[in-house]
């Protein structure tokens, strides 16, 4: 019925330009797209691979071990993939399709994984297209979106449970898994959508399940949202010295303002087990180094508030008042004269002329190489944990951690310290060990000669490098960030990982291609 249609639709569609001149209104250009939509609409309902998927049932399709097999199935989703693209965000589509088609995505990924396959570029898209966030494998912010655009009438038990196990499950484990702030905004509109849910739903949720996730997922958006801070690590690894131009009383006010400001609101969340105890007191510690430098330009009462702040949080004691004891007078030899007199009077109590003492400073201790070793440790592990592949720092915050490596090479004197992980580092920024290797490249070539596969089809195993390097480097970065608390391993953990990725990197590039382009004969 939609083919016999089809020539009337290109009729329209060669007609409205030719008259648009007899129709100032648009009131047929108008209609020509409500002709689009509904065609489109209808093309794509009618797609077998769409009623199928909406009825799909996990195991229901056969031979997925063969590369063939999966190569057809790459090519019917992609073609649907690309048909909802035209009208998701049309009238006709509900919620309730592109709920139950995306989950039947995520189903036969999980069945591509089983039998070494994958797809993430497709799925990827259809994220994009249906609006959802790409760290969270869930329809339900569709439905987030549908229940908070109208009054919701029926009952409220089966929403509730539905929205508590939506952050339980989903919400709750990608705020976990985020480790800057960029990742943790992209979050907060569904946390937005969460909390104003909950208000409309909470008189169904009988037995707290709901009330539970979300004290859970409050509690922890807060302790990440001042983890995550400008000030928080540069304070965890602050080294003497590193705020500059402190002799400025607009620098001192700027920088007191901003820490305290930022203690003031982080020690609401320091209860969360996400704030390690290392971790405060390495704040309270910054900001006593702080204090000292500032009292080198006699204003270190400036930082005193914020000091107190933290030891009324970490129930540190106030320290003791110290009382100088007064220094034996050292009487001057007798002078003569009115000179002699004028002096005495100047050097008086309370005299304008007075000369403050001379406070003598305590010789500074020297540092043990033990104790430079280990602050050079605790560097590399915060502002490793910290690396974020999108940030416009990880060029400098990299330069960091190696400096650091250095410091231990200079101790320890083993040139090969560390040397490992500098090599992860590198391939994060120049990520030639993760991309096509010469050997890949004579692979292929001989692989299209034996298989029939035209130069065309061998450049789109080129066209598989970008995506799968970035694929390494997030997984790369992620296994370093896991070990970040077992520095004694961290060497070894980073030689393991760059070989992974860069093994996982060929072998992805190699399955994504052959699942476009089935080779002929079949690879044994």
């Amino acid at each position: 019925e939609l083919a016999a249609l089809r020539p009337l639709v290109k009729l329209i569609f060669e007609i409205t330009p030719k008259v648009a001149d007899a129709d100032p209104k648009g009131i047929l250009n108008k209609l020509k797209e409500i002709t689009i939509a509904n065609y489109n609409y209808t093309y794509t309902v009618t797609n077998p691979t769409y009623t199928t998927l909406l009825a799909y049932e996990p195991g229901s399709i056969s031979n997925l071990e063969n590369p063939k097999r999966r190569a057809t199935i790459v090519s019917k989703l992609t073609e649907l993939q690309q048909q909802i693209g035209r009208i998701a965000d049309g009238p006709h589509m509900t919620t309730h399709d592109k709920v139950t088609i995306y989950h039947a995505y995520l189903q036969i990924q999980a069945e591509f994984g089983e039998n070494g396959a994958e797809l993430n570029e497709v799925i990827d898209t259809l994220e994009t297209t249906l609006g959802l966030h790409k760290g969270i494998k869930s329809g339900f912010p569709l439905e987030l979106t549908e229940l908070l655009s109208k009054p919701i009438s029926g009952e409220l038990a089966p929403i509730a449970k539905q929205l508590a196990a939506f952050e339980r499950d989903h919400l709750i484990p990608a705020l976990q898994q985020a480790t800057t702030r960029e990742e943790l905004t992209a979050l907060e509109p569904l946390l937005d959508q969460c909390i104003e849910l909950k208000s409309k739903v909470i008189s169904g949720d009988k037995k707290s399940r709901l009330e539970n996730s979300h004290n859970e997922m409050i509690n922890l958006w807060n302790a990440k949202f001042y983890k995550t801070d400008p000030n928080f690590a540069p304070l965890v690894a602050y080294t003497p010295g590193k705020i500059k131009n402190l002799s400025s009383p607009e620098r001192r006010e700027q920088v007191a303002t901003s820490i305290h400001e930022y203690i003031e609101k982080a020690i609401q969340s320091f209860d969360h087990p996400i704030f390690k105890q290392d971790e405060k007191m390495a704040l309270y510690e910054a900001v006593l180094q702080i204090q000292t430098e500032f009292q080198e330009h006699g204003d270190g009462k400036r930082l005193e508030p914020t000091a107190k702040a933290l030891r009324e949080a970490l129930s540190i004691p106030e320290p003791e008042l110290v009382i100088p004891k007064p220094e034996p007078k050292v009487e001057p030899k007798a002078k003569s004269g009115v000179f002699a007199m004028w002096e005495k009077l100047a050097s008086g109590p309370g005299s304008e002329n007075s000369t403050p003492k001379i406070s003598h400073v305590a010789p500074r201790k020297e540092i043990s190489p033990e104790v430079r070793r280990q602050k050079s440790i605790q560097i590399i592990q915060e502002k490793l944990g910290s690396l974020d592949l999108q940030s416009q720092f990880l060029s400098e915050n990299i330069s960091d951690i190696k400096r650091q490596i250095s410091t231990l090479r200079s101790i320890s004197g083993d040139q090969a310290e560390f040397k490992h992980l500098e090599k992860a580092l590198d391939a994060l920024q120049n990520p030639t060990p993760l991309a096509i290797s010469d050997e890949e490249h004579v692979f292929m070539n001989f692989l299209g000669k034996k298989h029939n596969l035209s130069k065309v089809q061998l450049r789109q195993y080129q066209a598989q490098e970008k995506p799968t390097v970035i694929n390494a480097k997030s997984e790369l970065l992620k296994t370093l960030k896991k070990s970040v608390a077992t520095p004694d391993r961290l060497d070894a953990v980073a030689q393991r990982a760059l070989a992974t990725e860069s093994a996982n990197a060929k072998q992805m590039r190699f399955r994504r291609f052959t699942d476009i382009h089935a080779p002929n004969p079949a690879l044994s």
